[in-house]
């Protein structure tokens, strides 16, 4: 094994073990020794995600109270939840989602093809600005579409850009993809032009605000 995946391996079977105590002390079937051996046998033969999502799964499963029809023996012999009306969209809510995901589409294209070209390595490093139509601009105020896009700003504007097309979005725009040179906030990596003495960006700024016993450096640790 190569030096990661020996770390991954120990910690992943300490882990593991301090599992399987913790659920034995609270009444989990089986011994300790049998959940950790089974859990080591995973790790042994390179099946990571089984060891961390199957055997821990079932463990937690085990460790739960369920109610009457429900499978007890393993989450895998159950069907997953089916669609609750509580929590539907309607349809103005859809219709808007559609939009969004769909200009997310478009910018991701965009984004992948300017990382091809050489522009960025990383998208929280890009500048994104949207040219679209007056309507489409007031339907985007207020969305936090550099969230939503997963970069480090979005400017929304109804003037032209040099940039991609995207005829076929639900919301037809030019998107024109830049690298973001501003201060890099060290706990969320996204640019800022308004970065705090510690270079945090606003939003991470009013977080660290409310851990006082947290200090940040220049160097975020």
């Amino acid at each position: 094994m190569k030096k990661s995946r020996w770390a991954d391996w120990f910690l992943t079977a300490g882990f593991l073990g301090f599992l399987a105590l913790a659920l034995a002390a609270c009444g989990g079937q089986g011994s300790w020794q049998e959940q950790y051996d089974l859990g080591v046998q995973y790790l042994s033969e390179g099946n990571y995600e089984e060891a961390i999502l199957a055997f821990t799964s079932d463990e937690i499963w085990h460790a739960m109270k369920h109610a009457q029809g429900v499978n007890a023996e393993s989450v895998l012999f159950n069907d997953m939840p089916g669609d609750n009306a509580a929590f539907a969209l309607d349809a103005a809510a859809r219709e808007r989602w559609a939009k969004l995901v769909s200009l997310r589409d478009a910018v991701n294209k965009a984004l992948e093809n300017a990382r091809n070209a050489g522009v960025f390595k990383k998208a929280q490093d890009t500048d994104v600005t949207l040219s679209v139509s007056e309507s489409d601009a007031a339907f985007l105020a207020g969305v936090d579409l550099a969230s939503l896009c997963i970069v480090s700003k979005v400017t929304v504007t109804t003037g032209a850009v040099e940039g991609e097309k995207s005829e076929d979005c639900l919301i037809p725009c030019t998107i024109a993809v830049a690298l973001d040179e501003s201060p890099k906030c060290p706990r969320c990596w996204k640019h800022s032009t308004k970065a705090d003495e510690n270079g945090l960006c606003p939003r991470c700024a009013a977080v660290a605000a409310k851990l006082p016993a947290f200090c940040w450096t220049e160097s975020g640790k």
